[in-house]
């Protein structure tokens, strides 16, 4: 369901940013339309499953909105990329490691954890999400989030680089 979140960007963009998606993005999304379709084609959910696509458009409008809001921020340019991510990365981890140490207490972490910790910390989150609010403040909304969306491409070439696990044209 969250592929759907480039359309949902696309929607939410028009009204709240005034960005309206280009002839190009508007053809991309319908490819994208019609390759969801034809993937899950027949389309029949049963009864049972109707909660659970509820919960994810739920779910969709939740990864959507975020990514319309930060680029009604990020476009002003009045700070950094980088001081986005650090004042927003930095009140949302204290915020999560409070509720991590309350809930579970101080973890042990031996030298290789921390190099661990470290590298999530640098390289995946900090670098990831600085270059993100940097695509938000040049970029449109829905150009932002294709580029987010490789990441499905992304995670099936590093399966199969790194754990052996087959590339098929349907898995």
């Amino acid at each position: 369901m969250l592929i759907f979140t480039p359309v949902g960007v696309a929607l939410f963009s028009t009204p709240f940013l005034g960005e309206r998606p280009s002839r190009r993005q508007g053809l991309g999304l319908g490819v994208l339309l019609v390759g969801v379709g034809a993937y899950f084609y027949p389309l029949r959910f049963p009864t049972a499953e109707l909660v659970g696509l509820g919960v994810m458009v739920v779910a969709l409008v939740g990864n959507a909105l975020p990514s319309v809001l930060g680029r009604r921020f990020n476009r002003l340019a009045r700070f950094s990329s980088l001081t986005v991510t650090t004042l927003s990365m930095g009140f949302g981890s204290l915020v999560l490691l409070g509720a991590g140490v309350a809930a579970q207490g101080v973890p042990y972490l031996t030298p290789e954890n921390w190099l661990v910790v470290g590298w999530l910390a640098v390289v995946n989150t900090a670098f990831a999400f600085t270059l993100w609010n940097r695509t938000l403040q040049t970029l449109s909304a829905v150009e932002s989030i294709v580029i987010n969306n490789t990441m499905l491409v992304q995670v099936a070439v590093l399966g199969w680089a790194f754990l052996g696990e087959a590339l098929t044209a349907f898995t």
